[in-house]
């Protein structure tokens, strides 16, 4: 009949690992397409804290230029004296 022997497991063999193949690319896909919206959201995140952060340490130094209390920059700010004193001296 042909030249060659058919052989229906190898077949199927065959098939399944192509099916691998693809569901590896496509999980491949969906798993790099998450991966990267939670890194920016993680990103946006800290970039968020890391802004607050940069605007606190302004406030004080403004608040601190402006002759306001240290115990109004504390209250305005939850940082402690000692912190207030270590940045407005560029020590933070």
């Amino acid at each position: 009949m042909y030249w060659f022997e058919y052989d229906a497991a190898a077949e199927r063999e065959a098939i399944r690992e192509g099916a691998h193949k693809s569901g590896f690319k496509e999980g491949l896909k969906a798993g790099l397409k998450a991966g990267l919206k939670a890194g920016l959201k993680a990103g946006r995140k800290e970039g968020l804290k890391e802004g607050r952060h940069e605007r606190t340490l302004e406030m004080i130094k403004e608040f601190f230029k402006a002759g306001t209390p240290i115990e109004i920059i504390k209250k305005a700010t939850g940082q402690t004296e000692e912190q207030i004193l270590a940045i407005v001296n560029d020590k933070a």
